[in-house]
């Protein structure tokens, strides 16, 4: 669809992830009857982040996140006309979630006894992405300036904004809003305070393939010094997270530098529930820190902060997203 270039916009979305894009398709969607808003750029600097996906190549570095969406959430993204279109076979719904205390301690949720039809649906970060990046090429009232990187902005009047681009380029927008991430450099040159919380916790990541049916089933464990979950995705394979307070037991660079032992101790801290486990070596394992990253204020004239720049939370809640 032919999109006309300006330099003046209404809304400009610094980071083409999840939070951003879904934020110009509901503003270019729900808006489409009026006026308020005509013409959406998001400012994107890693080409990674969307190019990829809307050029549909299949090379791209996998993002190892999956994410948990409530119903609510999956209702939002079918109203904006993104959920209908990815493949079943790309979703698995979520239908129990079994949760086990290092006291014996258990609790389940079903979603029949609800007399609900699932707790949730589980999809990747890739799937999203690509479905997201489809929509906005379809849609005139949104651009995207890729491979461009925000210098700085001021506040040419009371009506607008000025931004100015790494490539010298300036344009103009009514609303700047940050969407880059727990990192977020516009959340900087802002000014507004955030805190900073580390957890002292590090956490793995990795895919597995299950012998047995995980019958739609989260599951979570709760150890003295750790926490393992299971999520459940298609074909019967499931993303693994297990967290630890301390390093010292949880020698994480092992199990990175070997991980075909991945699987064996996939088995052993999920107590063979699902039997003998597989590693997808696709899906390169990963460590990360776990860190809370809260903006005290998210507003500020001609400005707004969403997603992680916000606040980047915990991901054992699954509320990131949501």
């Amino acid at each position: 669809m032919k999109k006309n270039k300006t330099n003046n916009f209404d809304v400009v979305i610094s980071g083409s992830g999840l939070n951003g894009t879904i934020l110009a398709v509901a503003l270019a969607t729900q808006l489409e009857n009026n006026n308020l808003i005509k013409n959406i750029a998001i400012v994107e600097n890693n080409p990674q982040n969307y190019l990829n996906f809307a050029n549909k190549n299949k090379n791209v570095p996998i993002d190892h996140r999956c994410y948990a969406l409530s119903p609510a959430s999956v209702a939002f993204l079918e109203k904006l006309g993104v959920w209908q279109n990815i493949d079943e076979k790309e979703i698995c719904i979520g239908e129990n979630m079994e949760i086990f205390g290092d006291a014996n301690g258990y609790l389940k949720f079903a979603a029949a006894e609800q007399n609900k039809k699932f707790l949730c649906h589980f999809v990747e970060a890739d799937v999203l992405k690509r479905e997201m990046a489809a929509t906005i090429k379809h849609n005139h009232k949104i651009q995207v300036l890729c491979k461009k990187k925000i210098n700085n902005f001021s506040w040419k009047n009371d009506d607008s904004l000025t931004i100015n681009l790494d490539d010298n380029e300036e344009i103009h927008t009514k609303l700047l809003v940050a969407a880059e991430g727990k990192y977020s450099q516009i959340r900087e040159m802002s000014g507004l305070s955030w805190t900073k919380k580390d957890y002292q916790e590090q956490a793995l990541l990795w895919r597995v393939k299950a012998e047995h049916f995980h019958r739609n089933t989260a599951f979570q464990w709760f150890y003295l010094h750790s926490t393992f979950a299971f999520l459940p995705m298609p074909n019967n394979e499931l993303y693994v997270i297990w967290f630890s307070k301390f390093p010292e037991r949880f020698d994480a660079e092992y199990y990175l530098k070997n991980p075909q032992e991945l699987a064996k101790k996939a088995e052993e801290l999920s107590q063979n529930i699902l039997g003998k486990m597989t590693l997808c070596p696709e899906i390169e394992p990963i460590m990360f820190p776990i860190e809370l990253w809260r903006a005290n204020e998210i507003i500020a004239p001609r400005l707004a902060i969403i997603g992680d720049s916000a606040h980047g939370i915990h991901p054992l809640t699954g509320q990131g997203l949501n």
